[in-house]
Formats: C-alpha cells, sequence, structure tokens
C-alpha cells in the first residue's frame, strides 16, 4: 500500500476506534456520572451539555445522567455542593470536541428549569428488584438553593425555575446545593433527611434572551443509603430514556479524553458550592 494509502487507513481506523469508544462509555460507564459535573456549551443554535469529573479526570461531550450521593460527609449529610456547572476554558478546547470551544453565549444567566412531563417531578425507588421509579407520595422534597434564589422539587412540582449564576465571557463555574428533607416551607426543611433509596428528577438548561434553544433533558440522580450498585442501575434507567441520535453518538466518540485512569465512584467529601 502507498504512504498515502497508509495514512488514509489509519484515519479510518482512529476515527472507528474513537466512535467505538465512546459507544463503551454511553452503554457501560455508569461510574462516570457519579459526581459529575455538568458542561453546558453551545453550538450557536442550542444548549448542550457534556460531563467533567475532576477526580477522575474524565470528560465527555455528550452526557445528559448525572450522579450526586447524600450522606457523604458525617456533619451535613443532607447538604451536598452539587451539582456543579462547569465549562471551564481549561478543558473546554476544540482538541476535545466541544462545539464552539465550549462557549455559552458572551454574557447572560445560565438557568435550569425543571422538566414537564412524566420525569419532571421528584421520583422514588427503594432500590429492590428492578429500577422502577415513581413519584415519591410521603412529602420528600430536594432543595436546589444557588444563593438567594431556592427551588423545591417534590413529588407534584410540575414546574419551576432556579437561575444558576452569570455567564461571563461566554463560561461559567458555579456549584449549587442540594439538600433533602420534608415539610416546612421557603428554604428550610421541617424534618431533614428521608428514606434509603434514590431520588431523581428531570430538567432543562437555558440562558433566556440569549436566542438559543433549551437543552435537552437532564437527569439528576441522588442516592441516599444505597449502594453504588444500586446507584447505577438507577443511572442507567435514566440513561435508557435519552438513548442519543447516532451523529450524538459519533460525536462523543471524539470527545472522550482522560481514560487511562479508572473513574472514581464517590468524591471523598462533597465539595462546597463555588
Amino acid at each position: 500500500m502507498t504512504a498515502c494509502g497508509d495514512w488514509i487507513l489509519g484515519r479510518i481506523l482512529r476515527g472507528v476506534a474513537a466512535t467505538l469508544t465512546g459507544l463503551a462509555i454511553l452503554g457501560a460507564g455508569t461510574a462516570r456520572a457519579q459526581h459529575d459535573d455538568v458542561v453546558p456549551y453551545s453550538d450557536l443554535t442550542r444548549l448542550l451539555t457534556g460531563g467533567h469529573n475532576d477526580l477522575g479526570d474524565t470528560t465527555s461531550v455528550v452526557q445528559v445522567v448525572f450522579g450526586y450521593d447524600f450522606g457523604e460527609d458525617e456533619f451535613s449529610p443532607w447538604n451536598i455542593g452539587d451539582p456543579g456547572f462547569n465549562n471551564s476554558s481549561a478543558f473546554a478546547t476544540n482538541a476535545n470536541g466541544f462545539a464552539n470551544n465550549g462557549l455559552l453565549p458572551t454574557t447572560g444567566t445560565l438557568t435550569l428549569s425543571v422538566l414537564g412531563g412524566p420525569y419532571g417531578s421528584l421520583h422514588y425507588w427503594d432500590g429492590v428488584g428492578s429500577a422502577a421509579f415513581a413519584p415519591v407520595t410521603d412529602g420528600t422534597e430536594i432543595m436546589l438553593d444557588s444563593g438567594t434564589p431556592f427551588l423545591r422539587i417534590g413529588g407534584a412540582t410540575t414546574s419551576g425555575s432556579l437561575s444558576i449564576g452569570s455567564i461571563a465571557s461566554g463560561r461559567i463555574h458555579k456549584h449549587i446545593s442540594s439538600l433533602i428533607g420534608s415539610g416546612g416551607s421557603g428554604a428550610s426543611f421541617a424534618t431533614e433527611g428521608a428514606a434509603d433509596g434514590l431520588y431523581a428528577f428531570g430538567a432543562t438548561l437555558s440562558v433566556p434572551g440569549s436566542g438559543l434553544l433549551a437543552s435537552d433533558p437532564l437527569y439528576f440522580v441522588y442516592n441516599v443509603g444505597m449502594s453504588e450498585t444500586v446507584h447505577d442501575a438507577g443511572i442507567d434507567y435514566y440513561s435508557a430514556q435519552v438513548v442519543p441520535e447516532p451523529s450524538s453518538l459519533a460525536l462523543a466518540g471524539l470527545g472522550v479524553v482522560g481514560l487511562a485512569g479508572a473513574a472514581l465512584r464517590r468524591r471523598l467529601r462533597p465539595r462546597l458550592p463555588a
């Protein structure tokens, strides 16, 4: 074969390998979803989302399911510093496959809105048998707190939004708090904590006034007192609701980095909001 032919074949094989790697991670890499930050970015038409794990040093251009654990800090078991939203220029580069160099609009406010339909309200699975989530019925709520604004999400929630933070020069790095409990009003619970099991809800991201379409649905799956095997099963359940299109699979193959080390399932302790 000529040198030119060898070069072309090499490019084809590398492209196939990258795509297969992305498929493998999307299909079997649920551990990557544990504690990943959401990476919001834009293709100049709509918001897109990937994932990034600082400790595991993993990045994915296509990710829509994110897992977090309550109870990791014995001194503050029902308040964690996740989810995070981070499209920092430290890793959002074209070399990693992010469209538009991972940029959001130059200015604006990244906003989270509770997803309408069957996956928008807070859902619960007790971890027994096959994953089967249903709206919570015991009054448990998850409260997202980004400072002064907060949003409570319960079994009857059908709408609501939260300003995550301001965008500067197309970038944002902000962690908000998640709390779980029941009763009370406003920004406090009468009773902190919840029964063991998995709690999940769906949402979308947007930058109001930017002209961009909102993101596809995201799903946040919280673990209370269950094994990571059960947590993975819950993440798989939601992943099955959002099978990516073939074009997204090819994009994922281009955007997978940092695979030399094993992805960490847990953080040693929850991070504080930035």
